[in-house]
């Protein structure tokens, strides 16, 4: 996301849009995805054959 604070902004406005963009909490939960892969092989080596697909 990004936050947009120009230069002639007052201190308020500039801490109300930083504690606005602190209060959001739509980023993703990586520990819900974690151990999700089974451990067969390593996993640069999945990543290397996952990303070879593309070719």
């Amino acid at each position: 996301m990004v936050m947009v604070i120009k230069k002639g902004n007052s201190q308020e406005k500039v801490t109300k849009k930083l504690q606005e963009l602190n209060s959001r909490k739509d980023g993703l939960k990586a520990s819900k995805y974690s151990g999700k892969l089974p451990k067969i092989k390593d996993p640069i080596g999945y990543q290397r054959t996952i990303r070879d697909e593309w070719k």
